[in-house]
């Protein structure tokens, strides 16, 4: 057999080869447009675009942690008992006035607001308000937003009669409890 010939018979295994690979590693990789379904408290939780998405009364939201990963996030203030209410205050007390987590801020006011409830941006004392906002005290439903202490590596949340204190020490953790509130406003956490 010449050169030229075993050559050709070289590149042809070689290609037969590949397109054998081609069609046996897709036949047997799992498809990862599978939808992956979690069930809680009897919510079906489907992955979406690296959200876990759930219909509740038609509407469907969509969020980063499933319930189970926030339920040792324990809040003091009933989210539930805001389904009733026209408004929640927003206190914001941080430094940086809330650029700790807008995007976490934004997530929780959009679920208020398809439930028909606004966030409202208010104060807690008159000398410490900048803005024109309404000051509240804690026998309205509020959500106080404070700098975390330096030196507690963890997030702790208060509650102050109506007001739920919130002192995340990351952004990562102020999506978590945003999320849990959202889960037992929802209903889907107790």
């Amino acid at each position: 057999m010449d050169m030229r010939k075993a050559a050709a018979w070289f590149i042809i295994a070689i290609m037969v080869l590949s397109i054998g690979g081609f069609i046996g590693g897709s036949l047997f990789t799992p498809d990862s447009s599978a939808p992956f379904n979690e069930e809680f408290n009897g919510f079906v939780f489907k992955r979406e675009n690296n959200l876990w998405v759930t219909a509740i009364d038609g509407q469907e939201y969509g969020l980063l942690y499933l319930p189970q990963e926030l339920q040792s996030l324990s809040l003091p203030v009933s989210a539930a008992a805001w389904r009733n209410v026209e408004k929640v205050h927003l206190i914001d007390e941080s430094a940086d006035n809330a650029s700790v987590a807008a995007s976490s801020l934004a997530l929780l006011q959009s679920v208020l607001n398809v439930n028909n409830i606004r966030l409202q941006e208010a104060c807690l004392a008159e000398d410490a308000c900048v803005k024109d906002v309404p000051i509240v005290d804690c026998q309205q439903p509020a959500i106080i937003i404070r700098d975390a202490d330096p030196a507690v590596t963890e997030t702790t949340l208060l509650g102050d009669d109506q007001c739920l204190i919130i002192r995340a020490s990351s952004s990562f953790e102020f999506e978590k409890v945003s999320e849990r509130i959202i889960y037992e406003f929802l209903g889907v956490l107790p």
